[in-house]
This record gives C-alpha cells, sequence and structure tokens, in this order.
C-alpha cells in the first residue's frame, strides 16, 4: 500500500513541469489571435455557429437514417415496422437535404453580401 502512495506523488510531482512544459510548447505552435473589429468577431462568431449547428445536424441525421435501416433490417417481414423505419429513414433523409439546402443558401447570401 505504502509502495502505491509513493508512486502517486512521484506522477503527481512531475504534473506541473509536464502542463508548463506542455503550455511553453503550446505557446510556440499556436499562432496569435489577429485583432479584428467587432462586426468581424461577429461575423465570424455566426459562420462557425452556422457551421457547427449544420454539421451536428447532418451527423445526427445520418445517425438516424442508420437507425432507421437497422430497425429496417430487424422488422423481419412485419409489416408494420417495415412501414415504420422507412418513414424515419425517408424522414431522416428529408432532414438531411433540409441542412444542406439551409446551408447552401447562407453561404450564397454571404458571398452576395460580402463581395470586396
Amino acid at each position: 500500500m505504502k509502495k502505491f502512495f509513493v508512486n502517486i506523488a512521484k506522477v503527481a510531482s512531475t504534473l506541473p513541469a509536464l502542463v508548463m512544459g506542455a503550455g511553453a510548447f503550446a505557446a510556440e505552435v499556436i499562432p496569435t489571435i489577429p485583432i479584428t473589429t467587432p462586426k468581424e468577431n461577429l461575423q465570424t462568431l455566426i459562420q462557425n455557429a452556422g457551421t457547427w449547428i449544420g454539421g451536428i445536424g447532418a451527423l445526427l441525421a445520418v445517425i438516424v437514417i442508420i437507425i432507421g435501416g437497422i430497425r429496417y433490417i430487424l422488422a423481419a417481414g412485419d409489416d408494420k415496422k417495415v412501414a415504420s423505419a422507412k418513414q424515419t429513414i425517408i424522414s431522416a433523409v428529408i432532414g438531411l437535404i433540409v441542412i444542406i439546402l439551409a446551408y447552401s443558401i447562407v453561404i450564397t447570401i454571404n458571398n452576395f453580401v460580402n463581395k470586396p
């Protein structure tokens, strides 16, 4: 038991050095953030949020398509379960199409608004 605590103490004593070393390394590797105007910050924030939301939505739609496919396979010929699984897949595909179209519309409008 004493050996266990000694080993934990050794690991704990090296953690501050590792953290400080990682911080110094990150300071050299990570580029500095350029100073921008508030308008550019807000625009970047909205674009990033839209990208993340669209990506998460697309990921969820694909997961629902996979779940619908699994339900379709496990239906084993039961007409009610097959119909439910098909409806799940169709709904997920429609949702994915809406997400892609919404993202495309936002990108198109952004390109028109922000022409140089």
